[in-house]
């Protein structure tokens, strides 16, 4: 099984940072690969919601860190 394990803020600063468009993208883009994406939301002022997300739409589990 193919795991991503990501740590973030959890704030799009860079590149795409609408975060329906990243919900949308990552969607399609592991549609066919079946990839589980976990999620470490680091610091406190990070935004869960999208890292949330995209660990539930993937078959991961998210974290919060503080």
């Amino acid at each position: 099984m193919r795991t991503i394990l990501l740590p973030s803020d959890g704030e799009p600063s860079r590149g795409v940072t609408d975060t329906q468009t990243i919900l949308r993208d990552v969607r399609a883009w592991n549609e066919s690969r079946g990839v589980v994406v976990h999620t470490v939301s680091l610091g406190d002022i990070g935004s869960t919601g999208l890292m949330d997300a995209l660990a539930l739409m993937n078959g991961g589990e998210a974290v919060t860190s503080f």
